[in-house]
């Protein structure tokens, strides 16, 4: 499975998002990238001229063409909820996520780029992390390099279009959650629009069984409270 795509009414780009870095194989080529970070994720914001193997809900042939965009990627492991059985597991970052880790830690973070990134997972990924082949031998620089360059390409670009604003980390990002500063009553009245939304999605396309698996990651993500949102869907649906 690749990534899912997802815009709220009120946000100015959409998100993308996946649920097994394991199986991603997307290319993205970006007119122009730019990144912002916190202690437990980046933030990548890109003009996005081709995004392979994404998805939207309800749309078969849905492709992403010359849009800014953003994902976040985790720089370590991380704790969230389950939403099957409502207990806080441990996320391992993924050796595609280190590995891009490893990359934005080498660029400026003041800048923006135009280039390309192939996230594919594989052995490679380790070996350029690590500095390490398969049997433990260290690995020269240019080496690590040559197995990096099929899989980015990142060349600064002078005249930037992506605004500052689009490189905030949101509140609460890292932990998955809201704002503290956001009162119960205000979270109950966003989470119940937004899950009533991705529902009827589902409702008008039943047969598609991976629309299921990409509304439980967004409950995932949109709040710790698994059991409320549960009523809410039974409410819709029923």
């Amino acid at each position: 499975m690749g990534f899912w795509y997802n815009k709220k009414d009120d946000a100015k780009i959409a998100s993308l998002s996946s649920t097994d870095w394991s199986e991603i194989n997307s290319k993205i080529e970006f007119s122009e990238l730019g990144f912002t970070s916190d202690d437990g994720f980046y933030l990548l914001v890109a003009n996005a001229i081709r995004f392979t193997d994404v998805q939207k809900m309800g749309e078969k042939d849905f492709k992403i063409d010359n849009e800014i965009i953003q994902f976040k990627i985790a720089r370590k492991d991380y704790d969230k909820k389950d939403f099957k059985t409502k207990q806080t597991v441990n996320i391992k970052q993924s050796r595609i996520e280190k590995w891009l880790c490893y990359e934005l830690e080498k660029l400026d973070a003041t800048k923006r780029y135009c280039g390309f990134i192939h996230l594919q997972d594989g052995n490679w990924a380790d070996n350029v992390t690590t500095g390490k082949d398969s049997e433990g031998k260290e690995l020269s620089e240019d080496i690590r390099d040559m197995f990096a360059k099929e899989y980015r390409k990142f060349e600064v670009v002078e005249t930037a279009k992506i605004e500052d604003s689009l490189l905030t980390m949101p509140a609460g990002y890292s932990s998955g959650g809201y704002s503290k500063a956001e009162t119960q009553a205000e979270k109950i009245k966003a989470n119940y629009a937004f899950i009533e939304q991705e529902a009827r999605k589902i409702w008008k396309f039943p047969e598609d069984a991976s629309c299921i698996s990409h509304l439980v990651s967004l409950l995932e993500e949109a709040n710790d409270k698994a059991a409320y949102f549960l009523q809410v869907v039974e409410k819709i649906l029923n």
